[in-house]
């Protein structure tokens, strides 16, 4: 099963740095709380509002990239898949026109498709 994970950038690391330990557990609890559960923090302090309301839009960033990277990898995944079919219709289409060139300077008597209508 994946694991969800919060990533903490180092500059949310250094804006925590000076606020007491009180107010970084508040924090750490309420960013827990929005990764994991999508709970936005409504509490009343206005310094864990502000750093929340900041680190929100870091995770959100992440996330969204996380999303994108995603979608990029399943259009590849099916451009590829279409790649390989259009080269497999190529090479048929290509292996046709290659016998019917060759049947056409063979001398008649050597005819592929006259061998097939005996």
């Amino acid at each position: 099963m994946k694991e969800n994970v919060l990533k903490v950038p180092e500059g949310v690391a250094t804006a925590v740095k000076p606020l007491d330990d009180r107010r970084v557990g508040k924090l750490f609890k309420a960013l827990c709380a929005y990764a994991f559960e999508g709970q936005v923090y409504g509490g009343r302090d206005v310094v864990i509002r502000s750093n929340f309301t900041l680190i929100k839009r870091e995770l959100d960033g992440q996330k969204e990239n996380v999303e994108n990277g995603k979608l990029g990898g399943q259009k590849s995944l099916e451009m590829r898949s279409f790649g390989e079919a259009n080269d497999a219709a190529k090479n048929v289409v290509f292996g046709m026109k290659v016998l019917s060139e060759l049947e056409n300077v063979l001398p008649s008597g050597n005819s592929t498709r006259d061998k097939r209508e005996k």
